[in-house]
């Protein structure tokens, strides 16, 4: 195992994320965001990473005290601590870094901006596996280019819809984006519970899930990208 690669393992840890962002960045090419902005909310989304590290493995911790059997805790872990820890955390950020930014200006950069914060998040998982895996990073990076990576940023495209929603009519309505981080993390979950199994039927699961909200991402992008604050 050669040492000297792992900071090249880390800068390839990126790519995942970056690849992804770059795509839905490239959606909205018409009117970009501000590259500071952009960079700010990725650099944001890489802080919160290790606090959910940390909170989730306390909460798992506690969890699994729990007289019930491992496939159950790691159920009950993906829908009660690990989805809605990340995918709060993820909105935390938002509402406290980017809402009342200039830079926020239109319905479509909510999902944007939740995608960026997102794919920072997903940046720092991928880096902490590939230092765990140095054996095989690549294999590691190109399945979190396919599967991890891209579900983050679908979770939390679906927050930034509901946000961007409420930009739209001008308003700040909590139970409108409590529905949001909700199906955010019924999404999250679903795939960290099928991805658990790690049988063949869990992995078309997982593979018609992505493909699945893919499809009902780029759709809401494209109809919040028409709409304009009222």
């Amino acid at each position: 195992m050669n040492y000297f690669l792992i900071p090249i393992y880390i800068i390839l840890g990126f790519l995942p994320g970056l690849i992804w962002l770059a795509i839905f960045l490239w959606q909205d090419k018409k009117k970009p965001e501000p590259a500071g902005m952009v960079s700010k909310a990725f650099i944001w989304g890489m802080l919160i990473t290790p606090p959910a590290v940390v909170i989730e493995f306390i909460l798992i911790k506690i969890l699994g005290l729990a007289p019930i059997n491992i496939a159950l805790i790691n159920i009950l872990a993906a829908f009660l601590i690990i989805a809605p820890t990340e995918e709060y955390l993820k909105y935390f950020i938002f509402k406290y870094k980017i809402f009342k930014s200039r830079a926020y200006d239109e319905p479509i950069d909510a999902m944007i901006y939740m995608i960026t914060i997102a794919m920072g998040f997903a940046s720092v998982e991928n880096i902490l596996l590939v230092v765990q895996n140095l054996e095989d990073p690549f294999r590691i990076l190109l399945i979190r280019f396919l599967s991890a990576t891209l579900l983050h940023a679908l979770a939390a495209g679906l927050i930034g819809y509901s946000l961007g929603r409420l930009k739209q009519k001008k308003i700040w309505k909590n139970s409108s984006i409590a529905i949001g981080i909700f199906y955010a993390i019924i999404i999250h979950g679903l795939y960290d519970a099928m991805a658990y199994w790690q049988s063949a039927i869990a992995l078309f699961g997982l593979a018609g899930l992505l493909i699945l909200m893919t499809i009902i991402i780029s759709f809401l992008f494209k109809k919040l990208k028409l709409t304009k604050s009222s």
